[in-house]
């Protein structure tokens, strides 16, 4: 994983640091349901139904899309239990700030006895989705 957890007062948020912006969404989602999930999350793959799914946004920026793509799977882990797991192709619009998704998950078993963080939300605080020389690099904090 290319992602370290940072701690924020009373909140906590994560960094990503990756060489292509498709990327730097694929480690976000993995340290957001790491944040979730806690070690739970590896193991998980392996559990419930396998799902494939797609998500399509714009946003006004890279930073607001990075938001809203966090923020719409913390939605159906809230209301489906979905789980994301991998970002499995797509692409993203780096001049409109669009994105298109193909995301690899599984639907969360009611049986399995998990402890599960709750974050309320996808903060703008501090906000970042930025090219640093050859490397992306993201910062995002989340409301616990």
């Amino acid at each position: 994983m290319s992602f370290s957890i940072i701690p924020h007062t009373a909140d906590i948020g994560f960094e990503v640091c990756a060489e292509t912006p498709l990327k730097v969404i694929d480690e976000s989602i993995a340290a957001l349901f790491t944040i979730i999930l806690g070690d739970d999350y590896c193991r998980l793959s392996a559990y419930g139904e396998a799902i494939i799914r797609t998500l399509e946004l714009k946003a006004d920026s890279l930073e607001i899309l990075l938001h809203d793509v966090l923020e719409e799977l913390l939605f159906w882990f809230e209301e489906e239990r979905i789980v994301i797991f991998k970002v499995k192709g797509g692409r993203i619009d780096l001049n409109e700030a669009g994105c298109y998704l193909s995301l690899r998950g599984r639907i969360l078993r009611d049986d399995l006895m998990i402890d599960i963080t709750e974050v309320k939300a996808v903060t703008y605080h501090e906000l970042q989705f930025e090219k640093k020389g050859d490397l992306w690099q993201a910062r995002v904090i989340l409301d616990l």
